[in-house]
């Protein structure tokens, strides 16, 4: 990292040798010795890795820029579209090594995929996930559900619009226990 900051790792311990080695004079001559170090495998089940200004990330060993982009931040998870390590484009099932530095390149328009669950390793990337796919999952549902029970209306000749404007559906999504209908 050019000059990098430790990010804050809260209620770990083991992260005292980390900040200690980082703040030695002796490494921030030799970072190439501080990368051995930490390649060496002080913990094999991290992975220690460099956001682009320099920040310093553990991520858990077999980590992917999905799990990089939801430690930055759970919308960059969500809306993340590419991934540079160590300048190259690769694939967002990319198995981030120690020592690499990774960019997150982020698009509105991406969101995330089943596809998503098999990259990640972080329990809070695949919580977001799962999450998110629950979400579009119901709305869509809602989506088909409307468009089946209108066409099934239009054969007996009712209109869909003017029965759920005139709560007609009320008392049935109640007595089947439904919030609303």
């Amino acid at each position: 990292g050019k000059g990098g900051k430790v990010k804050p790792i809260p209620n770990t311990i083991e992260f005292t040798w980390l900040k200690d080695l980082l703040e030695s004079e002796r490494l921030l001559r030799d970072p190439h010795e501080f990368m051995s170090l930490v390649k060496d495998g002080l913990f094999p089940q991290e992975v220690y890795v460099f956001s682009p200004k320099g920040d310093l990330m553990a991520l858990a060993t077999g980590a992917t820029p999905i799990d990089f982009a939801f430690e930055i931040h759970s919308e960059v998870g969500m809306h993340c579209a590419g991934a540079r390590v160590n300048g190259q484009q690769v694939p967002l099932s990319h198995k981030l090594q120690n020592g690499d530095t990774v960019e997150i390149m982020t698009n509105p328009n991406q969101t995330p995929s089943k596809d998503w669950l098999r990259m990640v390793m972080s329990s809070k990337a695949k919580q977001k996930i799962r999450n998110w796919l629950k979400t579009e999952e119901r709305s869509k549902s809602i989506i088909i559900g409307k468009e089946l029970l209108a066409k099934d209306l239009r054969k007996v000749k009712a209109n869909f619009a003017k029965i759920i404007k005139e709560g007609q559906l009320d008392p049935i999504a109640d007595e089947m226990g439904y919030r609303d209908t």
